[in-house]
């Protein structure tokens, strides 16, 4: 039995585990310019782009894998969770890691494991949940980590026949054998390493950043231009009221002119027709003095002082 299955890089494959090829590993499409897409189990349906995996090699031992849903610039790699596991996902190669980069092993028979640069010795593994998980449990036997892949069509397309992934470009045949199987034969897939096509994220942040600062610079220098302008402009304008025949710094005497006086309050006497008349008696009694009693005279002696 060989260590290293027989693959050919211009086939779409069916991934599966050993409960059997009515489940397949499936991955999503992630929508337009989306950096990642989930991955998992569902009920097969070779048909479906989400069911067909390409399983690109780069040497004898290493391995890309990407899913016709994805397209051909998303990649099979590995994130942490929100529970904290290390979680497989579909990644665009401008955003992966060295979780793309694959080893498949033999389990001595007809199955295989599947692990990644990134992880060391943990394993693509099959929950019970139809999730996907990298597991450190790899003492046999365990059966969400042993691996089938048969083969459902050719690719033949050159989209799918190079790889940029971090940065390095790889080329591949797109000559498909039409079978998979297990052999010593040496791998079919040539590749050769060209230069990067595109700046690396570090670099592409670095650009972002630049242009943000000089955006920022160019906006506070504009916005300085335009006040003095603004200030300029105000201090040229002559004031709206200014004597006419006289120049700006002409003085005109002005008459004050007095306050408007109110109108004084008239003020009328009530007429005395609707006025209360009040008389004093015509009659009154008149007391006299009678004139048989004798008149009181002084003493005529006169005062000794």
């Amino acid at each position: 039995m060989s260590k290293t299955p027989n693959i050919d890089s211009n086939l779409w494959y069916h991934m599966y585990v050993t409960s059997g090829p009515g489940q397949a590993l499936i991955g999503l499409n992630p929508g337009k310019d989306g950096p990642s897409a989930a991955v998992y189990f569902n009920p097969t349906k070779l048909t479906a782009p989400t069911n067909r995996w390409q399983i690109f090699q780069l040497n004898s031992t290493t391995y890309a894998l990407r899913c016709q849903s994805g397209g051909p610039d998303m990649w099979l790699g590995v994130k942490i969770g929100d529970s904290g596991e290390d979680a497989p996902y579909l990644a665009r190669g401008d955003v992966s890691d060295n979780s793309a980069f694959w080893t498949i092993g033999s389990w001595g028979d007809d199955f295989w494991y599947l692990s990644n640069a990134a992880n060391g010795t943990s394993r693509l593994n099959k929950k019970g949940t139809g999730l996907v998980e990298m597991s450190e449990n790899i003492t046999a036997p365990q059966s969400g980590e042993r691996w089938k892949f048969d083969a459902i069509d050719s690719i033949n397309d050159p989209q799918y026949s190079r790889v940029n992934l971090l940065g390095a470009v790889i080329a591949t045949s797109t000559t498909s054998s039409g079978t998979l199987s297990s052999s010593t034969s040496s791998p079919t897939t040539s590749f050769t390493p060209l230069p990067p096509t595109g700046l690396s994220t570090g670099a592409k942040a670095g650009v972002g950043a630049a242009i943000s600062i000089g955006a920022l610079i160019a906006l506070v220098v504009l916005g300085l231009y335009f006040w003095r302008k603004r200030k300029q402009g105000h201090a040229s304008v002559k004031p709206k009221y200014e004597p006419a025949g006289t120049g700006y710094n002409a003085t005109t005497s002005y008459e004050p002119v007095p306050p408007p006086v109110p109108p004084r309050a008239k003020y009328e006497m009530y007429s005395d027709h609707d006025v209360a008349k009040y008389e004093l008696q015509s009659i009154s009694t008149v007391a006299e003095v009678p004139g048989s009693e004798r008149p009181v005279e002084l003493a005529g002696h006169a005062v000794q002082r």
